[in-house]
């Protein structure tokens, strides 16, 4: 039988109370960041750690896996991260902000500790989505019980719930996509967007960055990626090409891409950055790439109060939304610096991420 503890009353019975609780063994595994920030650190960083069945310890986690936190290199200052995806002995995605991510050749490493049954969840998106953005759309969603709408979420909680237009149906990506499985596919050419209903944070962008990565499946001439209006928009030029304008009350800002920019069939992540004036910059795979830019003259017109869409929902369509499939789309209100691009480009492949030995922390 267990054994008993207790003590003995004057009466000389015995007071039985429960055994002490079995103290819980937890583990920690260094994560190393090596060669991403280029020339510059960084400052209030998201990085990608994935964590895949062959080389992290499941068996070791909570089935729900929210046990998971990470801390700073010293062990103890805790570090905001976003649970995106969690596969018990599968492939889990999470974010995690940096306070600085170290220049090169200098390395970052920070720690991933878990085990313990009695941790409460720390994830918290909307912690890790600082720094400037405005709308992070991994893919997933949430579905209201009630009318069974699917509505995909906005990792930085800033438009979210105002994010209610789904035109776009959620996917499914699978190993194909080089950031996670979640993603959008835009098949219908004729009408396919995710629409954010319009708010302050959204109106006359400029200082402005958009990213994501886009498998191109052909999309025509014209396509449009985004657009708020009709005078704030980055399109389709032609086969590998975009085009990204902005209106002005005697010359429009236009911004062309090289023919070279992306390819039809494979993956490639795209951004571009404005500073609000004339300044463009163009990225493909961390990679600025040599844009053409003309204007702008003229007083800017303002897109206040108006929706801005990803693809296109209008009906009848003016334009038609490009046949493709899209995976992280950010938009930030500030200009990120061709470092900032390349080390994205660099965390979401995960080919500058090492993992060391595991530890045990003594109970």
């Amino acid at each position: 039988m267990p054994f008993l503890f207790g003590s003995c009353s004057p009466d000389g019975a015995w007071d039985v109370v429960s055994a002490p609780p079995t103290p819980k063994t937890s583990y920690r595994i260094p994560v190393t960041f090596d060669r991403i920030a280029q020339s510059t650190s960084l400052t209030n960083f998201p990085v990608l750690v994935r964590l895949e069945a062959g080389t992290f310890p499941y068996k070791l986690c909570r089935a729900d896996g929210l046990d998971v936190r990470f801390r700073a290199d010293d062990g103890t200052t805790a570090l905001a991260f976003e649970r995106e995806k969690w596969e018990a002995a599968g492939r889990s995605d999470f974010w995690v902000k940096l306070p600085s991510l170290a220049a090169s050749p200098a390395t970052t490493k920070i720690w991933i500790y878990f085990g313990d049954g009695d941790s409460v969840d720390e994830s918290k998106a909307s912690a890790v989505w600082t720094n400037g953005y405005l709308a992070v759309l991994h893919g997933n969603y949430s579905i209201d019980p009630s009318t069974l709408t699917k509505t995909f979420i906005d990792a930085t909680g800033a438009n979210n719930p105002a994010l209610p237009g789904l035109y776009s149906a959620p996917a499914d990506l699978g190993a194909s996509s080089p950031v996670g499985n979640s993603g959008f596919i835009f098949g219908n050419t004729i009408k396919d967007g995710i629409k954010f209903p319009a708010a302050p944070a959204l109106d006359d962008l400029g200082p402005f960055t958009f990213e994501t990565w886009m498998r191109d499946g052909g999309s025509v001439a014209g396509s449009i990626i985004f657009n708020q209006g009709p005078d704030f928009n980055l399109s389709v030029l032609g086969a590998g090409s975009l085009r990204f304008q902005v209106g002005y009350s005697a010359t429009a800002l236009q911004c062309d891409s090289p023919a070279t920019y992306f390819a039809t069939g494979g993956w490639d992540q795209l951004a571009l950055s404005w500073d609000g004036a004339s300044g463009v910059a163009m990225y493909s795979n961390g990679t600025a790439v040599a844009a053409t830019v003309t204007g702008p003259s003229g007083t800017r017109t303002s897109d206040a109060a108006t929706d801005l869409i990803i693809g296109n929902i209008a009906a009848p369509p003016i334009q038609s939304a490009p046949k493709a499939d899209f995976d992280e789309i950010r938009i930030s209100n500030v200009v990120r610096s061709p470092d900032w691009i390349a080390a994205q480009h660099l965390s979401q492949l995960g080919t500058n991420l090492d993992f060391g030995p595991r530890e045990t922390i003594a109970p």
